[in-house]
């Protein structure tokens, strides 16, 4: 709740709705055939991002509908209880900041999620585009959204304790950092034991502009001490979220 507080202190209140009565909508199991055509054999050209449990790809259904499907990697334990705890929750949720889950696919050797397809791409694609600005605002809505679903995730559905919480807490102060400061963790400048959230803890006393995007201190005056304000105070949030000691998070 103090992430969500110090967020929407920095830009107008606005309320998030959530269906979590909604009856889950039934669909239909996929076969692995269908998949397979879907994505023309999984090819790359059709690759959206990959992560440790597994890999995303777009796929186009028989019927035209255009679906993100989530292939899992069973050589790993986790990524088998990944996905059963997916298919488990995340198919009963209705909330306007959470990809909806279509159905799933499941065999011996093949674990899948058939998952509503974003078109607008991901936050990396949006940050790093030459085509696109995010300018403050519409930074800290994605922010502010991404941290309004894992508050409800935990609340509601009570995901994985209290290690998982910690966890996702610190995950949220490292992409703080990177949406604001356009910097990749695995950054090239990042070596001999510098990390992101240190760059950013021995830079910031020096001033906001030395850690982050320049692009968001266009403003002159008034508005750019106000810029500056709400970036500082983004920037301390996302080292309180990083803390090595997981009770101070």
């Amino acid at each position: 709740m103090t992430v969500l507080f110090v967020l929407i202190r920095c830009r107008k209140s606005k309320s998030v709705p959530t269906q979590k009565h909604m009856q889950p909508i039934v669909h239909q199991r996929i076969t692995y055939r269908e998949l397979f055509e879907a994505t023309n054999g999984f090819e790359e050209s059709n690759l959206i991002g990959s992560g440790s449990f597994g890999s995303v790809y777009k796929g186009v259904m028989s019927d035209g509908m255009v679906v993100a499907i989530k292939v899992f990697k069973l050589h790993t334990e986790k990524a088998l209880r990944s996905f059963e705890t997916e298919c488990e929750v995340l198919r009963n949720i209705r909330h306007r900041n959470i990809t909806k889950v279509i159905t799933s696919c499941s065999n011996l050797d093949f674990r899948a999620l058939i998952l509503e397809y974003m078109p607008n791409g991901s936050l990396e694609d949006l940050l790093y585009s030459h085509d696109h600005y995010l300018d403050i605002k519409k930074r800290l809505d994605i922010m502010i959204d991404v941290a309004c679903a894992i508050d409800y995730l935990h609340h509601e559905y009570g995901l994985g304790g209290s290690v998982s919480t910690w966890s996702d807490v610190y995950s949220f102060g490292i992409m703080l950092m990177e949406t604001f400061t356009k910097t990749k963790p695995t950054d090239k400048m990042f070596a001999g034991g510098m990390t992101l959230r240190l760059w950013v803890k021995e830079s910031l006393p020096n001033g906001i502009s030395k850690v982050v995007d320049m692009a968001l201190l266009r403003q002159e005056g008034e508005n750019l001490t106000r810029d500056e304000q709400c970036l500082t105070s983004i920037m301390e949030l996302a080292l309180e979220c990083t803390k090595e000691s997981t009770e101070e998070r």
